[in-house]
């Protein structure tokens, strides 16, 4: 496999850790959105807290 440039990948194309405490510190924003699907039953027994 070619090496990758991707600095969280090796040269095998698995993930690694990066050392950035050499980084200086950003603001940083990030949005998620998600959606849950589940039977109502299921959702009865989370809200009454089982």
């Amino acid at each position: 496999m070619a090496e990758s440039s991707l600095t969280h990948l090796n040269a095998q194309g698995q993930a690694q850790m990066v050392d950035v405490s050499a980084k200086g510190a950003t603001v940083r924003e990030a949005i998620a959105i998600s959606r849950v699907t589940m039977q109502p039953e299921t959702l009865a027994s989370f809200t009454a807290g089982y």
